[in-house]
């Protein structure tokens, strides 16, 4: 917040102003030569960054195979278990009082390893997102900041349309850098 407020701020003292009806409306200035010692601003669309990064797909993808793969697991040792439940309530007239006891011990037990297993298996599959996401993260922040300072950029937002939270609600599209940061993180994901 506090960077957002000082770009403001900066802005906000730009010397040229453009007078509209009652509000003053800074003008951005180009980031040019003749501006040396100014902040310099550029932003990227997340969105697009997401949609175009070949690391973000690839990780989208196995993910998502992943996701299947631990469903069909689960949903086929969960009718394995629902097969044990019938056939016990299919034979439980010819058991014994013991045997049926037994029995409900050992599917409540059995009933109990597949909740715990599910379980389980849900909460590999979110720390392997979440570290994934972490590290899609950082390779973009880690671009970004080379990218940045091999520009001479002061200050590079994220600017995404589906949330106005990141900050940057508009910028000129001459400030957008989107298409240099998926070119440069797609080609140091091939690299890697």
């Amino acid at each position: 917040m506090a960077m957002i407020s000082f770009a403001l701020t900066q802005c906000n003292n730009a010397p040229e102003t453009k007078k509209t009806n009652t509000s003053t409306i800074p003008v951005t200035q180009k980031n040019t030569s003749e501006n040396a010692g100014q902040p310099k601003f550029a932003f990227y669309n997340s969105d697009s960054v997401m949609l175009k990064y070949e690391f973000y797909k690839v990780t989208k993808k196995d993910l998502e195979t992943k996701q299947r793969l631990m469903q069909s697991d689960f949903s086929t040792r969960q009718s394995q278990f629902e097969n044990s439940v019938v056939a016990f309530q299919n034979t439980a007239g010819t058991m014994t009082a013991s045997k049926i006891e037994e029995t409900k011990q050992s599917l409540g037990k059995k009933e109990q390893e597949l909740r715990e297993y599910g379980q389980t298996q849900e909460q590999n599959f979110i720390k392997q997102s979440q570290d994934l996401n972490e590290k899609m993260s950082n390779n973009i922040a880690d671009y970004v900041k080379k990218y940045a300072e091999a520009n001479g950029l002061t200050f590079v937002f994220a600017h995404s349309k589906a949330s106005v939270a990141l900050g940057l609600v508009y910028a000129k599209d001459s400030y957008d850098v989107t298409a240099d940061i998926v070119k440069g993180l797609n080609e140091e994901y091939k690299k890697k």
